[in-house]
């Protein structure tokens, strides 16, 4: 898979964590721009520590769980 394809699915990670994570944040009666700080620290992580971990599965060519249609035998 090429390079686009990890980074535009690691913004994907990126955004969908940031919103899950601001409106847990808000609901637990954080101010809003505290949750989006909060949110995006941590949405920011989660996107590092995803890339990190597809990135080292990449390089020692583990395809299998990362692509459905991998051919693993």
């Amino acid at each position: 898979m090429r390079f686009k394809f990890w980074l535009k699915r690691t913004f994907s990670v990126l955004v969908g964590a940031f919103i899950i994570l601001s409106a847990v944040y808000y609901v637990r009666r954080h101010d809003a721009a505290s949750a989006m700080r909060e949110a995006a620290i941590w949405a920011a992580l989660t996107a590092l520590v995803y890339g990190a971990s597809a990135g080292y599965h990449i390089a020692r060519h583990r395809q299998c769980g990362l692509d459905e249609n991998a051919d693993c035998n």
